[in-house]
C-alpha cells in the first residue's frame, strides 16, 4: 500500500489528495478485457490488492458472465489483500477462484508499518 498500489474504495489516510491508487488497468478496459478472453474461453487470473481492484475484477467477472454463454471456466483473484464485505459472496455467486495469501493477515513490522497507517480501522479488520 505505501506505493499505492492497492486500488481502494475509500481515499488513502495519509493522502490528503483523495488518491484511492493506481489502478494497472482502467475499469472499462478491464470489463471489455475480460468479457472479450471470458468468451473466447480463457480462465482470467487477477493480481488484485485493495477493495476497490477486488471490486473492480469481480464486476469485470460480472461483465464478462452477463454477456457471454456459460462456461465452465473459473475465474481467479490472487492475493485478496483487503475485501469489502459486501464482496465476500459474489465469489461463490460469479464461481470465482479466490486465491488467498494468508501474509496479508501476519501483524508484522511490514504490515503495521507500511498497510496499516494507510487504512482505517475498519477496513484493517
Amino acid at each position: 500500500m505505501e506505493n499505492y498500489t492497492a486500488v481502494m474504495l475509500e481515499p488513502y489516510l495519509l493522502d490528503k489528495d483523495g488518491v484511492t491508487g493506481i489502478p494497472m488497468v482502467q475499469p472499462k478496459l478491464l470489463k471489455d478485457a475480460v468479457v472479450a478472453l471470458d468468451d473466447a474461453d480463457f480462465q482470467v487470473h487477477f493480481h488484485a490488492s485493495g477493495d476497490g481492484a477486488i471490486r473492480q475484477s469481480l464486476n469485470a467477472i460480472q461483465a464478462a458472465r452477463d454477456h457471454n454463454d456459460p462456461s465452465d471456466g473459473r475465474h481467479h483473484i490472487s492475493h485478496l489483500q483487503i475485501i469489502h464485505s459486501e464482496d465476500t459472496p459474489r465469489f461463490a455467486a460469479l464461481d470465482v477462484v479466490a486465491n488467498f495469501q494468508p501474509l496479508w493477515a501476519c501483524a508484522d513490522d511490514y504490515i503495521n508499518e507500511l498497510t496499516l497507517p494507510f487504512i482505517c480501522e475498519e477496513t484493517a479488520r
